[in-house]
């Protein structure tokens, strides 16, 4: 029974926390004319749902993760870049331990160098794909909102993450209305 408890608690200690965090946006739905003659009054009725999908498609495409990663700047995220989430106090005193109690056997003397290594080289379609990956698009049933939520073991790269994904998605849809009214 001991031994259950101690490692479950081991397990619940040294589990590195992950954190999510949600924005809500609305998506309004572009009304475009195909005639430029405004003297004939008439109503036309367009099914939304094809629009709506596809803004929840764009909102967890590659162009706009693109765009999220460039400015986050991942490749220096150590979550991101290989080196990884900041282990827990208490599995640092744990290893910490172990390679005392370990040293004499393997003839290694115990670590003294606690950095973490140097990142690798990073691609960004890796960065791009780790990014998508934490990303989650959630209609909200009935009505033009959509929640937008981000995962990360730091709770305020977490936050900036989907603030900055809400961000890149409305100045992504500015500049394409931009561009159709041109």
């Amino acid at each position: 029974f001991l031994l259950v408890v101690a490692g479950w608690m081991y397990q619940t200690y040294t589990t590195i926390p992950m954190y999510r965090a949600q924005a809500r946006i609305q998506i309004e739905e572009e009304h475009t004319t195909q005639t430029a003659d405004f003297k004939e009054p008439y109503l036309t009725y367009s099914d939304p749902e094809p629009y709506y999908q596809t803004q929840y498609r764009v909102l967890q495409g590659r162009d706009l993760a693109r765009r999220a990663v460039r400015r986050l700047n991942l490749a220096a995220v150590p979550e991101f870049n290989g080196t990884g989430p900041t282990p827990t106090s208490l599995t640092r005193v744990v290893e910490a331990l172990k390679a005392k109690a370990l040293a004499p056997f393997t003839g290694d003397a115990p670590a003294r160098n606690t950095e973490p290594p140097a990142p690798a080289s990073i691609d960004e379609n890796g960065l791009v794909a780790a990014f998508q990956g934490r990303v989650q698009v959630v209609p909200v049933r009935s009505s033009r909102l959509v929640d937008i939520a981000f995962t990360s073991a730091d709770r305020e790269f977490a936050a900036r993450a989907v603030n900055v994904l809400a961000e890149e998605y409305v100045q992504q849809n500015l500049e394409f209305r931009l561009e159709n009214t041109q």
